[in-house]
C-alpha cells in the first residue's frame, strides 16, 4: 500500500511548556537526528507519486472492515494496556512524547486530579437508578443534574499548592460546563426525544473529555491521505490533540447512535462482536489517515468509539511495515 499526506502545508510544532498541558515537565523533546530519521524513513516508505488530480477523493465513511483488512489493518482481539502506547512513543523518538509512568510532582498532580474528578462526578451514577421509569425518571434526573450543577457552581477549592490549585480550578470549570451540557441534553431527551442526534452525544462527550484537561477539537478539519493513488478523506467526530496547535494527535473519536450486537455474558468482549463492519471500517480508516500525526509515533494512534454512553478503547495495528 502506498500512502501520502496531501494536505500540502508546512507544519511547525510549538513548544509544549504551557500549563494547558497537565504533565508539562514530563514532556520530552527529541529533536536530534535519530528523531528526524525515524519520521523520514516511514514517510519515504509511505510515499508515492503525487496524484495527477484526476482521481476523485473518496471518504473513509464508506469503508467496510474487509476493506481495511485487505490493506493489512486489523483490530486487536484483546484490549491493549495504555502503557504500550507510551512504549511505542519512546521507540519512535517523536519530537514530543509523554514519559510514563509519571513520577514526583507530576504524579501528585495526576493522582490529585483523578481523585478530584471522581469526587465531583460520583453522583452521576444515580442517573442510572432504575427505581423510576419514563417521564418520572426523566424529571428526577433533570432535578438531580440541576442539583449537581448548583453544587459545582458553589464549590470552593481549598488547596495551598497554587500550581495544583490551578489545575483543579480549570477542571472544576470544565465540570461545570459538562453539567450544563448534560442538563440541556436531559431536557431535550425528556421533551423532544425524537430530536436527539449524534451531534448531541458528541457535544456531551467533548465536554466530558475536557474535564481531564484534554485539548478536544469539536469541529475537526478534513484530512486527506493518498492511498494507492486515490486521495482518501477523513473527518472524525472529535480529535484529541496533544497541543492547542492541533498538529499532533493523541486520538480520534467516533460517536455512533446504534444498537450493539448482543453478546453472551460468558464470552469475552470483542469489538468485532458488538459492532458492524461499516463502523469498524470507517473507524479504521480514520485512524489510518491520522496515524502519521500521532504523538505516539507512526505505529499507533488511540481511537475511541462512543457507544450507548459507554466507550471502549480500541487499538489499530497492521501486519504491513508500509503503514
Amino acid at each position: 500500500m502506498a500512502a501520502k499526506d496531501t494536505r500540502g502545508r508546512c507544519r511547525s510544532r510549538s513548544a509544549s511548556g504551557s500549563r494547558d498541558n497537565v504533565y508539562c515537565s514530563d514532556y520530552k523533546r527529541r529533536k536530534s537526528s535519530p528523531a528526524s530519521s525515524s519520521r523520514s524513513n516511514v514517510s519515504n516508505q509511505c510515499s508515492s507519486t503525487a496524484s495527477s488530480g484526476k482521481s476523485q477523493t473518496e471518504s473513509v465513511s464508506y469503508w467496510m472492515r474487509q476493506r481495511a483488512e485487505k490493506m493489512g489493518i486489523f483490530y486487536a482481539t484483546e484490549a491493549t494496556d495504555i502503557t504500550e502506547f507510551y512504549k511505542i512513543s519512546k521507540k519512535w523518538e517523536v519530537e514530543e512524547s509523554i514519559i510514563y509512568p509519571f513520577t514526583g510532582k507530576n504524579k501528585q498532580i495526576l493522582d490529585s486530579l483523578v481523585k478530584f474528578i471522581k469526587e465531583k462526578l460520583k453522583r452521576t451514577t444515580e442517573l442510572n437508578d432504575p427505581v423510576t421509569e419514563g417521564l418520572a425518571r426523566s424529571l428526577r434526573n433533570i432535578k438531580l443534574c440541576e442539583k449537581m450543577l448548583e453544587d459545582t457552581e458553589n464549590s470552593v477549592i481549598d488547596e495551598p499548592d497554587q500550581n495544583l490549585k490551578w489545575y483543579l480550578s480549570r477542571s472544576l470549570m470544565k465540570i461545570e460546563e459538562f453539567y450544563g451540557e448534560l442538563l440541556a441534553f436531559l431536557r431535550n431527551r425528556s421533551f423532544r426525544p425524537k430530536e436527539i442526534a449524534e451531534t448531541d452525544f458528541t457535544k456531551l462527550l467533548s465536554k466530558f473529555l475536557e474535564i481531564c484537561l484534554l485539548n478536544v477539537d469539536f469541529l475537526p478539519e478534513k484530512r486527506v491521505m493518498e492511498i494507492n493513488g486515490v486521495p482518501t478523506a477523513s473527518v472524525p467526530d472529535l480529535r484529541i490533540n496533544f497541543n492547542e496547535d492541533q498538529m499532533t494527535v493523541i486520538g480520534v473519536v467516533e460517536v455512533k447512535g446504534m444498537r450493539l450486537k448482543k453478546v453472551p455474558s460468558d464470552k469475552k468482549f470483542s469489538i468485532q462482536g458488538v459492532l458492524n463492519d461499516r463502523v469498524l471500517g470507517q473507524h479504521a480508516g480514520e485512524l489510518l489517515v491520522d496515524h502519521k500525526e500521532s504523538t505516539f509515533g507512526v505505529e499507533a494512534v488511540l481511537g475511541i468509539l462512543c457507544m450507548q454512553t459507554t466507550s471502549d478503547d480500541v487499538q489499530i495495528f497492521s501486519k504491513s511495515n508500509k503503514i
